[in-house]
């Protein structure tokens, strides 16, 4: 007899709604959705889980970068990465747990935004790359992805790399925070 707990997989939700996932008791962490209620400076780590995304928000139609994966995201989401360090390491507020306030804050925010809809659109490509482990009303696909999974589809090669261009990415998107 063991007194241990028994380990509860973690739940991830990208949903193509407005309500509020908490209002309702759904214990997932939210991802980038059609409406998100999550703070834009809350990076929430993706590991191994069930993973239930609306089909809506698979294909990415309604948000920052729509379609499929291409040069210009992969260049952008390879540049963010490399400032993801020294964005961890930014003081927080005790209090909140938030990044302490600076004149800095709003670049904090906007490169933590972009990060969180990049990486969730590297999600989705690889996700689109196979079928889901089971449906919800033909609406929410859901997929049960080991951490090795989730490493491969934020780490390896890009499953849906589409060559179009060479893009000049520090004109469109502020690559690394102020320190």
């Amino acid at each position: 007899e063991s007194n241990e707990a028994p380990q509860v997989e973690r739940a991830f939700l990208s949903y193509f709604g407005t309500a509020s996932t908490k209002y309702y008791g759904i214990a997932a962490i939210n991802l980038p959705s059609f409406f998100d209620y999550e703070s834009p400076d809350k990076l929430e780590e993706l590991s191994g889980g069930t993973y239930c995304i609306s089909a809506t928000m698979l294909e990415r139609v309604y948000l920052t970068f729509p379609g499929k994966w291409n040069q210009f995201y992969e260049h952008a989401y390879q540049q963010l990465r490399r400032g993801l360090p020294a964005h961890q390491e930014a003081p927080q507020d005790s209090s909140t747990g938030r990044h302490a306030a600076s004149s800095a804050d709003s670049r904090e925010m906007r490169f933590v935004q972009l990060y969180r809809q990049l990486r969730m659109a590297r999600l989705c490509s690889f996700l689109r790359q196979r079928e889901p482990d089971a449906n919800v009303g033909h609406s929410i696909l859901i997929y049960r992805l080991s951490n090795s999974d989730v490493q491969r589809a934020l780490e390896g090669p890009p499953v849906e790399l589409l060559p179009d261009c060479e893009p000049d990415v520090k004109k469109i998107i502020p690559i690394a925070p102020a320190k």
